[in-house]
């Protein structure tokens, strides 16, 4: 394989990768926004702990941030070839954690 058919190959990954994760935000997002519909039927709820690989959660976050940071300040690339990098970004620092932010318990529509 040539060098510009492994860029392609590449881009192609990220964007299919950027898809499936706006997929997943999307979700997510959805789910979350249920969950706060549900706040005010709440009988008795706990807050989720968070899962043991939280920090590396966290490290994914900061590899993300810098690499969109390059990509874009540094290399000057166009917001377009960042689309899988950014989904990432979003799942990973803001989307993912909500979820654990939400409080479990019992509701007066059910668990």
């Amino acid at each position: 394989m040539s060098t510009i058919e492994l860029s392609s190959a590449l881009d192609i990954a990220l964007i299919g990768l950027g898809v499936c994760f706006l997929v997943a935000n999307l979700w997510i997002a959805a789910q979350v926004l249920q969950l706060y519909g549900y706040r005010a039927t709440a009988l008795v709820t706990r807050r989720a702990s968070k899962p043991p690989q939280y920090g590396i959660v966290l490290g994914f976050d900061a590899v993300f941030a810098v690499l969109l940071f390059v990509k874009f300040v540094v290399r000057g690339q166009p917001l377009m070839s960042g689309f899988g990098e950014s989904m990432m970004l979003l799942y990973y620092a803001y989307l993912w954690p909500m979820c654990f932010r939400s409080k479990h318990g019992l509701y007066a529509d059910g668990i």
